[in-house]
């Protein structure tokens, strides 16, 4: 597991959603006559996932420090609730996706996050 832990006063779950991606293990070969070859060529990849939440003034400076401070700009392993399972999983921001908001009101935010999760 990842030293770095999501930060307790930050939502578990997303309030607005989440989708995400399989992360794929095969390799696809077009061929010049008939169907294409498939294969697998890794046992494990990293699964992406997009998160959004709906985040107050002070949840939305933690994340900001969790994201530039903590986690090194989103570089930095963290361990975190898997949405769907609940169970304790290894992620990391997706490199050059960082943390998007937009202000829904005086103190509440609508923050959108991309993460993978580690194999």
């Amino acid at each position: 597991m990842a030293p770095l832990s999501w930060p307790s006063t930050l939502p578990v779950y997303p309030l607005l959603g989440t989708t995400g991606r399989f992360g794929t293990t095969g390799l696809r070969t077009a061929m010049e006559a008939g169907p294409a070859k498939q294969r697998r060529r890794f046992t494990a990849a990293t699964q992406s996932s997009s998160r959004s939440f709906v985040l107050d003034t002070a949840q939305w400076q933690t994340l900001e420090t969790f994201w530039r401070v903590t986690t090194a700009g989103g570089t930095l392993r963290f361990s975190a609730r898997h949405p769907v399972t609940g169970a304790a999983a290894d992620y990391r921001f997706v490199a050059n996706q960082p943390p998007e908001w937009e202000q829904i009101g005086p103190d509440h935010y609508r923050v959108t996050i991309q993460l993978e999760e580690m194999p």
